[in-house]
């Protein structure tokens, strides 16, 4: 009897840390912002100077936009609900990049980027609640970035909004130009 019950009990534990891995896990690495906070504004700023230079930059903005519209769906991974790591995953992939599953995961790999030095394709990060990274998004220039919102799906949206410059948490550059 005691087997059966320890049996069942790892499935379920099992089960339960598949669940929290998605976008919003409970799971958190504790991170420090990087020291390139706060962003500016956004007016006069040199952000998105700079215009997708390669094919595989512009092909990366392609992927990115034809997710816009999904909804959010926590944990989800397909377009018909997807959450902001996921989505990272979804789109990477489709030019060979393997990325973790997490946001906090993906927090610690690549390169970090001061938010001044922003490029197409970089991963930029949120301390949304407080307890460390838990959102992603992909920069794609001009000061934008496409991300999986959990109130309105993927979407794009500006870094110089206040919800997102007083939540940054830094960025990773994930591929080498």
């Amino acid at each position: 009897m005691y087997r059966h019950f320890r049996s069942h009990s790892v499935i379920y534990l099992t089960i339960c840390l598949l669940v929290l891995t998605g976008c919003q896990s409970m799971v958190r690495f504790a991170v420090r912002p990087d020291s390139s906070r706060p962003l500016p504004s956004g007016e006069g700023s040199s952000y998105g100077a700079q215009a997708p230079a390669s094919s595989l930059e512009r092909r990366l903005i392609a992927v990115a936009e034809s997710w816009i519209g999904t909804p959010y769906r926590y944990a989800g991974t397909t377009k018909t609900g997807v959450d902001c790591s996921a989505l990272m995953v979804n789109v990477f992939a489709e030019i060979g990049i393997v990325l973790p599953r997490t946001s906090s995961e993906q927090y610690i790999i690549g390169n970090v980027i001061p938010a001044g030095d922003l490029a197409v394709g970089d991963l930029v990060f949120f301390d949304i609640s407080g307890g460390g990274v838990s959102h992603v998004g992909i920069y794609i220039g001009a000061n934008n970035f496409i991300h999986a919102s959990l109130s309105s799906g993927v979407v794009r949206e500006s870094l110089a909004l206040p919800y997102y410059s007083n939540r940054y948490a830094g960025a990773r550059r994930v591929f080498v130009r």
